[in-house]
């Protein structure tokens, strides 16, 4: 590499996860993916997340932190998340990702984040903040474009491109179908104490369209935020977001997401990178039997499936061109819809076929295997009571 060029970051040649330091490792490593879908959230990843917190397990919207029970773990980037997805973010954040860790997780109260699932409302980093990311990514990009760098970008949470921040980052509460909706926010009020613990103070509540809802701190990071929120203001675009904000927000998302195409094809000997479900991953019977009466899984229905068929081949980009620019928020963003306006569907008078011939013959297996030590052929069984049951209209 020529010397005369430096990173403008100084680790845009430290592309390596950051377990592996600086030893060879394979270069495709952003291409080994973990999910944790249907996975139950290890002790040692809550006991982090409690401590990561800001102010423990407590609504980062209404302030609540009791009954314990309404307060649920919340995931920025979705546990459903695609194995075809997670390889793009692992080699756009530079890291192997475990979506597990603090920074893809925050607290909210269990209606405010059924609201936030249905797209009520978004979290957004400040503009401050946005328009520092971008400009850190522009420059990034520029740089590996001129060097020829095809390897994963620098890990999203080294200190030269995220210094520490032990107060957090500042995000605005943006509402979005929440703003047409007569639904109050009653918030607790708290400031830290002498000995570190928040405490309550007062409440305030907060009606539609919440113009004075006050500024938020969390631990999350900015990367999670935006990859969630971005979607949501495509549809729901407010007039809350400046246009130069929202132009700053579109393009991170779009080198997050790798809409420009930019993330070499994977070689021959690798799998295709096609819709995958991340259900299909193996997991071990510690994970799924561990549980912890204080600790439920409350956030097994955060996430809505995911697929690279999905939220992210929401922009069209065919105009990208070379020069790589993502389109402007001036009109020329459109949502792409399924092309297949009639898919085929099953006749409600057809068998259905699901292992046996047809439903009749699997009822008529289950029936009787039911007074069986174990299961036998629908044929061994010719008694009257079966048979008419067999024949009966599927229910």
């Amino acid at each position: 590499m020529n010397s005369a060029l430096q990173s403008p970051a100084d680790s845009a040649s430290d592309t390596l996860p950051a377990s592996a330091g600086h030893q060879s490792v394979d270069s495709q490593w952003w291409r080994s993916v973990m999910s944790v879908n249907y996975r139950t959230m290890p002790t040692e990843d809550r006991k982090a997340l409690l401590d990561t917190s800001l102010f423990g397990r407590r609504c980062l919207i209404t302030g609540m932190e009791v009954p314990m029970s309404a307060i649920d773990m919340v995931h920025l980037i979705p546990k459903s998340t695609s194995y075809g997805r997670l390889e793009k973010l692992q080699y756009t954040f530079g890291t192997k990702l475990n979506l597990n860790e603090p920074w893809n997780i925050l607290f909210l109260r269990a209606d405010i984040h059924t609201t936030f699932n249905a797209a009520g409302w978004a979290l957004v980093p400040v503009a401050e903040e946005t328009t520092r990311i971008a400009k850190m990514l522009k420059a990034e990009r520029g740089y590996r474009k001129e060097v020829d760098i095809w390897d994963p970008w620098p890990d999203f949470q080294s200190e030269e491109r995220f210094p520490a921040q032990p107060n957090g980052y500042k995000y605005h509460f943006v509402p979005l179908t929440m703003k047409d909706q007569d639904v109050p926010i009653t918030r607790y009020d708290w400031t830290q104490v002498a000995d570190g613990h928040p405490k309550e103070q007062a409440h305030h509540t907060y009606h539609p369209p919440y113009t004075d809802f006050p500024l938020l701190t969390s631990h999350v990071h900015p990367y999670a935020a935006i990859v969630n929120a971005v979607p949501k203001l495509l549809e729901y675009r407010v007039p809350d977001i400046t246009e130069d904000q929202f132009t700053d927000l579109i393009f991170i998302y779009g080198v997050l997401a790798d809409l420009l195409g930019e993330i070499p094809p994977p070689p021959e000997s690798h799998v295709s990178d096609t819709c995958w479900s991340s259900s299909h991953d193996n997991h071990s019977d510690q994970e799924l039997v561990r549980s912890d009466a204080i600790w439920e899984e409350q956030d097994d229905g955060d996430d809505q499936p995911a697929s690279d068929c999905g939220t992210f081949q929401h922009l069209d980009t065919s105009n990208a061109g070379s020069g790589g620019k993502l389109p402007s928020p001036n009109g020329s963003i459109h949502v792409q819809h399924n092309s297949q306006k009639n898919p085929p569907v099953l006749a409600s008078n057809s068998p259905m076929r699901i292992g046996w011939n047809t439903v009749a013959e699997w009822v008529s297996s289950v029936k009787f295997a039911r007074q069986q030590n174990e299961p036998v052929t629908p044929e061994d069984d010719s008694s009257k009571e079966t048979q008419q049951y067999a024949a009966e209209v599927a229910r």
